[in-house]
């Protein structure tokens, strides 16, 4: 589904739990895709309450006690 969405060089990409359910190769292959959006200049933005490889992201925040606080 994401290959779909990417054929169109979107500049904006917000994806929510872009990794769930995939196998370890699969989701390799997503941050693969979501890093060279990146580097093509798209903004991106993750939602995940899980963990998320964080060497893709240039800031991280939290939701901590309602507050949306940066953490690196």
């Amino acid at each position: 589904m994401l290959n779909r969405e990417l054929i169109s060089s979107p500049d904006l990409l917000i994806l929510c739990h872009p990794l769930q359910g995939l196998d370890s190769q699969v989701a390799f292959n997503t941050c693969q895709k979501i890093e060279s959006e990146r580097k093509r200049g798209a903004f991106v933005i993750v939602l995940s309450s899980g963990d998320f490889p964080h060497n893709l992201c240039n800031r991280v925040y939290k939701l901590l006690s309602g507050e949306l606080k940066q953490i690196s």
